[in-house]
């Protein structure tokens, strides 16, 4: 099975600073609506032309609202051994896709035309014919937001498109095997894709974005002997017309609904917004969609704040702290040694006064809750290593100036004077010195982040590689892991992310890493893990801590 497409989005200052001012008018225009209603004052202003802006902000402000939220930039990073043919939006594709969703769209064209017509009425100073009560007006601002929302994601949502050993991943979710794909037509760059499930109807369309995506799309095809198709069937222009006709049967069934029977066209909308729902299910299930696989997106979301990333600091600090005594007490092997337990019982009092129990996650919890001595050497090893996520996010919030290379690790030392659990007094003078090492936090620009957490996965695939060598599994049929290893290397110096390859191999300790003796292993491996899992929870591909992935 293919690994899910992985998402995220980032820089989102602007959009927050936006929709903090969109929130600021949404408040107000409830209070407004909020007033009329208690004083039994109706949705209708003198003059005409506040009457009109009163009404067009039920309009605008939803969409305003949905812009903001679409305007945060969604990013995909490229699945391991499949390659991008085409980066598809809802436009892109309109030109040869537009029958696949056509049925969704007369409640927009009658929601367009009501608008206008209403609008001119108000300006010319006729009243509304929609209701004026304040419920009224709050339920064509919902019907916009709604409308807003779902078109919106239509439009916006990007639908790439991959091809690699396994299938051909069509969009963010659905995945075809090549067994599933029956056959394929090409016409004037763009290629058709049919699926046994239905090999009259095509299940998508792509137009591959250059010529090397045309080539590797081409020698994929060949590979896995796909049919070529040069005529579409007859069947597809008889559906076209179909869909235009119920197109057009529902647009003119809207009119007369308004029109003739005196419907409210609010509700007219979502009459034919709910049919044309169902009629577009009823397509893709014509279509064989239902059956193609699905695979769900993992989203990471924005980047974590700037205080949520102080504050997991300082819980790392404390396991490094409490691991590295932890291994003292075992080399002094003394359980009673005072000075030792001492540190221990100042550290938990520290924990406590500074409410960072609250920040814990529920591991690090049940570690720091046991006595003294009672940790295990693996227990105490992983919590030291923790020092490798503590200078991600040092790093993430300025403290630290650069991630040291992958076969260096972050200095305790250094690391211990950039957070106040354990800095000197001159260094946060302040009498609440963790709040102010929260307060002053700040994140580093999304796309440093988002490139750093990128290199740190390359390295981490690269100790996973070895490991999965090293218990004999078969690499992809027709390569060989030297030559996997050898592209990916080639690929990341191409973009400045490694030194020279050595060997054909990533640089490491300064020799190739196939070369690297097992304590080095541990050593690249461990950094590169610790790392890895720091800059994914800083972009939030989990909701907490300990349920944070590393895959690669």
């Amino acid at each position: 099975m293919p690994q899910p497409l992985k998402a995220k989005r980032v820089d989102t200052t602007r959009s927050n600073h936006f929709g903090c001012l969109i929130l600021l008018v949404s408040a107000a225009g409830a209070g407004c609506l909020g007033y009329l209603w208690l004083t039994g004052r109706p949705f209708a202003y003198s003059p005409a032309p506040a009457n009109f802006l009163a009404h067009a902000l039920l309009v605008i402000i939803p969409g305003l609202m949905v812009y903001n939220h679409l305007s945060i930039p969604v990013e995909f990073e490229n699945p391991e051994g499949e390659i991008l043919i085409e980066d598809a939006t809802y436009l892109t594709s309109l030109k040869t896709d537009w029958w696949m969703s056509l049925m969704l769209w007369p409640p927009v064209l009658l929601g367009a035309f009501f608008t206008v017509l209403q609008s001119l009425d108000i300006l010319n100073g006729a009243s509304s014919d929609l209701p004026t009560q304040p419920y009224s007006a709050l339920f064509t601002a919902f019907l916009s937001l709604g409308l807003f929302f779902f078109f919106g994601n239509v439009i916006k949502l990007k639908a790439p498109f991959y091809v690699g050993e396994e299938g051909m991943r069509a969009g963010v979710s659905f995945f075809l095997q090549w067994d599933e794909i029956d056959h394929m037509q090409e016409k004037q760059g763009v290629f058709l894709v049919y699926t046994v499930y239905n090999p009259k109807l095509p299940i998508a369309s792509l137009r591959p974005f250059s010529p090397q995506a045309l080539n590797a799309l081409l020698e994929m095809l060949n590979q896995k002997q796909v049919k070529g198709m040069e005529q579409a069937p007859p069947v597809l222009a008889a559906v076209q017309a179909v869909i235009f006709l119920a197109f057009s049967a529902m647009t003119a069934l809207g009119l007369a609904l308004w029109m003739q029977y005196d419907w409210d066209p609010r509700w007219v909308i979502v009459f034919l917004f709910v049919l044309g729902i169902l009629l577009s299910l009823a397509l893709e299930r014509f279509r064989g969609v239902h059956k193609l696989t699905r695979i769900k997106p993992e989203v990471g979301g924005e980047l974590q704040d700037a205080q949520a990333v102080a504050r997991r600091a300082l819980c790392l600090a404390v396991m490094v702290k409490r691991g590295r005594l932890e291994i003292k007490l075992r080399k002094s092997q003394a359980r009673g040694n005072e000075s030792i337990h001492k540190e221990i019982d100042q550290l938990n009092q520290w924990i406590e006064d500074n409410a960072i129990a609250g920040g814990l996650a529920e591991s690090e919890s049940a570690l720091l809750r046991r006595m003294g001595g009672t940790w295990s050497q693996q227990e105490a090893g992983a919590a030291c290593w923790r020092n490798e996520a503590l200078g991600v996010l040092l790093w993430a919030l300025g403290a630290v100036e650069e991630i040291p290379p992958y076969d260096h690790p972050f200095e305790w030392e250094d690391l211990s004077q950039k957070v106040p659990l354990l800095a000197a007094k001159e260094d946060f003078p302040a009498p609440d010195p963790v709040g102010l090492f929260q307060h002053k936090a700040k994140i580093k620009d999304p796309d440093e982040i988002a490139n750093a957490r990128e290199l740190a996965e390359l390295w981490h695939w690269r100790a996973r590689t070895t490991q999965i060598m090293e218990q004999g599994v078969e690499a992809p049929e027709g390569f060989t892991f030297e030559q996997i290893i050898s592209q990916a290397a080639n690929a990341a110096f191409n973009q400045n992310e490694i030194p020279q390859p050595l060997g054909g191999d990533f640089p490491i300790f300064g020799k190739a890493y196939a070369s690297l003796g097992h304590e080095e292993l541990q050593l690249a491996a461990s950094i590169a893990r610790e790392r890895h899992l720091a800059l994914n929870w800083l972009c939030m591909y989990a909701e907490d801590w300990d349920s944070t992935p590393t895959d690669t």
